[in-house]
């Protein structure tokens, strides 16, 4: 008898051991996704961005190419290409045929949208919070921050990336009245790929 209850408890406390280690969360070094986005050589994706006022939606499709060497190229479509290059933007009007150079800070939305600028803007930023995220099933690591300037317009950011694969899914950014105004969701993205320099020529 005395044999059977000591089974008995043993098969007890090693279901509630299992059940216990199956319910802990997996604790998450928040600088892992970072430093890993950050250490990207280069990056391809698509970007599809939903810009929201009080009365509509714009949506627009992007694909971008990153190189940690030669800038970042954003193409809108078949409409305009545009290289970050440093403090410049390398603008290209493919209807008109057209080029032209403007200051980085002039763009707001399409700069941010680019992972290298958003994870820049945690090594200025005070007001960081990490939190994780289960989406259909998916666990998501969300990095939150204030965007640094006075627009009233792009006053918070929230950036989801998936903790297994480590690839961006989607980064809203919020006005200061708590209002969502913009959405990027990112889709089909290849990190440290072979980049064709042209694609960054800007004479």
């Amino acid at each position: 008898m005395k044999k059977n209850s000591l089974i008995l408890l043993f098969i007890f406390f090693s279901i509630q051991i299992i059940f216990l280690s199956g319910c802990r969360k997996k604790n998450i070094d928040p600088s892992s996704t970072t430093m890993y986005l950050k250490g990207l050589s280069s990056y391809s994706c698509s970007a599809d961005i939903k810009i929201k006022n009080d009365r509509d939606t714009y949506t627009y499709s992007t694909n971008q190419i990153y190189s940690k060497t030669l800038g970042t190229r954003i193409e809108l479509g078949k409409d305009r290409v545009y290289i970050y290059l440093e403090d410049k933007i390398y603008v290209t009007d493919l209807q008109n045929k057209l080029k032209y150079l403007m200051d980085k800070d002039v763009d707001g939305i399409y700069k941010l949208s680019i992972i290298e600028e958003y994870i820049n803007l945690l090594y200025s930023n005070e007001n960081i919070k990490y939190n994780s995220k289960n989406i259909d099933g998916q666990e998501y690591q969300t990095i939150e921050l204030e965007i640094p300037g006075n627009n009233r317009n792009m006053s918070r950011a929230i950036f989801y990336v998936n903790i297994k694969s480590k690839s961006p899914y989607k980064l809203f950014i919020y006005d200061s009245k708590e209002k969502e105004r913009v959405e990027i969701l990112y889709n089909d993205f290849k990190p440290n790929i072979e980049i064709n320099k042209a694609l960054f020529e800007v004479k």
